[in-house]
């Protein structure tokens, strides 16, 4: 189809800006929608890996373009064993019932654990260390002093 007399040129002493053409098959639906019209790719299997517009295109995996040509195998592999059955959070959260009696006899079962002596609940850790008889003076010191510094060598005092 041509525009060729269906316009009236009102300045023809201008040049016409663009070019007006009549070739067959060229629309603006065929520049919008290339893909439906041209149906080899323009982008050799071999270069296409290394295109950034291969790698945006929406829902589909990127993969790097060292690994691009590799097998997939990999994608099929499982890890792990599934769950025989669900562990539910009523389940997983839920302790023992301790009242009366049954707390009792908990408390004596855990008497026998050497961390539940130690560090008994609501009490900070009890390391019961037994420290020589000159290290309760208040004068005492331990370590090496600090080289320059007068005021901690005045005070300090070799074991």
């Amino acid at each position: 189809m041509s525009n060729t007399g269906r316009f009236i040129d009102r300045t023809p002493y201008l040049t016409n800006a663009g070019l007006s053409t009549t070739i067959e098959g060229l629309s603006a639906d065929n520049s919008i929608r290339q893909e439906l019209y041209i149906k080899h790719h323009l982008t050799p299997e071999k270069i296409k890996k290394y295109r950034k517009s291969e790698k945006e295109i929406v829902g589909k995996k990127q993969i790097h373009y060292g690994i691009y040509d590799d097998p997939k195998d990999f994608e099929t592999f499982i890890h792990g064993a599934k769950t025989k059955h669900s562990e539910h959070v009523n389940d997983c959260i839920k302790g023992d019932n301790l009242s009366g009696i049954n707390h009792f006899i908990n408390q004596i079962k855990e008497q026998k654990y050497a961390s539940s002596r130690r560090e008994p609940l609501g009490q900070g850790i009890q390391r019961n260390y037994v420290f020589p008889n000159k290290t309760k003076d208040e004068e005492f010191r331990f370590g090496v002093p600090t080289v320059g510094c007068k005021f901690l060598n005045k005070h300090y005092k070799r074991l």
